[in-house]
Formats: structure tokens, sequence, C-alpha cells
């Protein structure tokens, strides 16, 4: 009897290929509106998702490949997050969660990972601990906290900073 593959395809002799592990950027909500599209957008340039970006040292193009969504479509609500979390946790091809700020930390039940630190990499997903990109967070004012936001994410996930030609869509 067949069964499952990874992938969700039945019958399957489990010769196909299963979704690429998944890297997700998870904030809190967008003040720009409820469009999941634009979910830590980085234009206009001032937006939190262009210092977001900024803040990793991507570009435009490594960007946008990124999976990004909010946990609450417009305004915060820890049960609404709370709810979320739990789904996007369970995702099976979900290899890291980069978590913005404390309240979505607190959200996925995870407000023991400091800033700039992260689960055990080798249990999926792991769990990444950065700071809100808002321009009010002073902790990305830290001399080195560009730079430890950009060598945590080489370390967890390289897939991040990858060019297209070699890794394809994340």
């Amino acid at each position: 009897m067949s069964s499952l593959a990874p992938c969700g395809c039945a019958p399957c002799n489990h010769t196909c290929n299963p979704p690429k592990p998944q890297v997700l950027i998870v904030g809190e909500d967008n003040p720009w509106g409820n469009d999941p599209r634009m979910a830590l957008f980085h234009l206009p340039r001032h937006a939190s998702g262009n210092r977001l970006r900024e803040h990793l040292g991507l570009t435009d193009q490594q960007y946008e490949r990124l999976f990004k969504m909010n946990l609450c479509p417009e305004k915060w609500s820890m049960k609404v997050a709370r709810e979320v979390a739990k789904i996007v946790s369970g995702k099976p091809n979900l290899a890291t969660v980069i978590m913005l700020g404390a309240k979505v930390k607190k959200a996925f039940g995870c407000q023991h990972i400091a800033f700039f630190d992260s689960t055990d990499s080798s249990v999926w997903p792991t769990f990444v601990s950065l700071p809100h990109p808002s321009g009010l967070n002073r902790l990305w004012n830290a001399p080195d906290a560009r730079q430890r936001a950009q060598d945590l994410l080489r370390k967890v996930c390289p897939p991040v900073y990858a060019t297209p030609s070699i890794y394809g869509t994340l």
C-alpha cells in the first residue's frame, strides 16, 4: 500500500521532490493593511521591513525571496498571535522561524531565547530571536548588532544569503 510522501503526493513511491525547507520571518502586525503580501515589506524605504533588510545585510532580491508574515492582520492581539503561532509552528517544511520582537517571541512561547540567539538548529523548526526592526528599538544601535544578526542567520539558515543561481528560491 502506498503512503503519502513528504510533499503530500498520494499515492507516491517517494521519488518526488519534497518541498524545500522554508525560512519564515514573523512580525507582529502591519500598519500598512492586512494584505499578507505586504508583511514586512521593504518599500517605502522608511518601513520596518526595509530596516530589517538593511540590518540583515540583504539585497532587495534576497529579501524579496524570503517568506514573511505577521501574526496579526491589523491590530495586535496576543490571543490571535498565539493561535497563529501554534499553526505556524506545526508546518512540516518549516526549517527556521525568525521571530521579530518580544511580543512575537512570547506568542511562540520562546521568551526564554535571548535576542541574537536561536534554539538548537538540529531540531525543526529552529527559532531565531531578533529585536523588532522598529526605528525605536535601540537594541539595533549596539555597534555589533547587525553583525551578530547576520552571523546568526549565516549559521542557522545560510540559504538566506545565497544567490538565486546556487539555491534557487527558498
